[in-house]
């Protein structure tokens, strides 16, 4: 059976049960203080949700960061130095190990995953869903920041949640400074290859992220660190990819955006409903294809093939096919192996798509 070691980073509360970390943040007044470390978990079936399993002996940790807040975190986003500077924790680790093997390699590494859980997700459902994807995906190695979600999909726990993706940006941000900073100063980071994978709430997450990156060090934006940047099932609004306060600013560190929605999303459309009432980017995909960089998004409409359930036969609500799907997971493969967008076996164009929208959609395959 496959193993994978996740390296990851998480700014939840320390456990002393089984689960390693909790739901709450590691510091109630410091929601950005974070701990990186890594863990190998064990492909033990198939299953959709409990397919994996980790070998606790195997977790590492490091030292405890803590990026403050407010100008005290631009302040300290402002001193990160490069990993050949002396820092070789977390993202920087992630980073600088996966330069110098594609360097050994020349170029036969693969590519790495860079990678934000969704809403709803406790420490171990963030461990067991990276490992599920860094396989299905064909990934070399994963990195996920894994922030104090809670486990439990409900509106109020929703509401607790999108408050604690929101305050979460502060430690991603620092860990993706890190990653920044050192691809930046690795001579040899064109040998690797990199994605970004963000799933749910892991959007609005990443949007807090680089809006404070771009406050405290604009310049790390402005290079073109992941090959593609995977939104999946994205509870972000449907206008954020066009507007420089909200993600416009992602198609400076990715080569190419690949949205993947579906209609049939229900907690999206919960999400929707009850709470947000914008309507979301992971249901209809992006408003306005005016403002986004031409030729250089791509929407495929999963919502044929959205549903799934787990071992238990529980629905997942149309919101997890991009970790389980076989239609979706052989797509994103076609994607990742450099298939041209029209080639892509499963893929048909999308009816009427808006002004100068690349759009498809996923139909039942073999």
């Amino acid at each position: 059976m496959a193993a994978i070691t996740v390296h990851f980073a998480t700014n939840r509360n320390r456990t002393n049960d089984g689960e390693l970390f909790g739901i709450d943040f590691a510091s109630s007044t410091s929601p950005g203080r974070y701990i990186p470390g890594r863990i190998t978990l064990h492909k033990i079936s198939s299953g959709a949700d409990f397919g994996w399993a980790w070998d606790e002996a195997s977790l590492q940790l490091d030292n405890p960061i803590d990026p403050k807040s407010g100008a005290a975190a631009i302040a300290a986003l402002k001193r990160i130095a490069p990993a050949n500077a002396g820092d070789d924790t977390g993202a920087a680790r992630f980073a600088s190990e996966t330069i110098q093997r594609s360097h050994l390699l020349k170029g036969r590494a693969g590519f790495s995953l860079f990678h934000l859980h969704g809403f709803a997700s406790t420490f171990r459902d963030s461990m067991n869903r990276a490992a599920q994807i860094a396989d299905n995906y064909g990934a070399s190695s994963i990195f996920t920041f894994s922030w104090p979600a809670n486990g439990r999909a409900n509106p109020t726990d929703y509401r607790d949640d999108r408050v604690a993706a929101e305050k979460s940006a502060r430690g991603i941000a620092d860990a993706l400074t890190r990653f920044l900073t050192t691809f930046r100063a690795d001579k040899r980071s064109k040998a690797a290859t990199f994605e970004l994978v963000a799933h749910s709430m892991g959007n609005y997450a990443l949007r807090h992220a680089i809006q404070a990156i771009h406050k405290a060090q604009p310049d790390l934006l402005q290079q073109k660190v992941f090959r593609n940047a995977f939104l999946m099932a994205a509870d972000e609004d449907d206008n954020a990819l066009g507007l420089p306060a909200k993600l416009r600013r992602l198609y400076d560190i990715a080569g190419m955006v690949q949205v993947y929605r579906s209609g049939g999303d229900l907690a999206l459309f919960a999400s929707r409903e009850i709470l947000n009432r914008v309507e979301r980017l992971g249901l209809v995909g992006p408003l306005d294809w005016s403002r986004l960089p031409p030729g250089r998004t791509i929407c495929v409409d999963c919502s044929d093939v959205g549903s799934t359930s787990n071992e238990l036969g529980k629905t997942h609500f149309g919101h997890q096919y991009y970790r389980i799907r076989p239609e979706v997971l052989r797509d994103v493969r076609a994607v990742l192996a450099g298939v041209a967008p029209g080639r892509i076996p499963g893929r048909y164009p999308a009816m009427a798509p808006p002004p100068g929208a690349t759009e498809y959609y996923i139909g039942y395959g073999p």
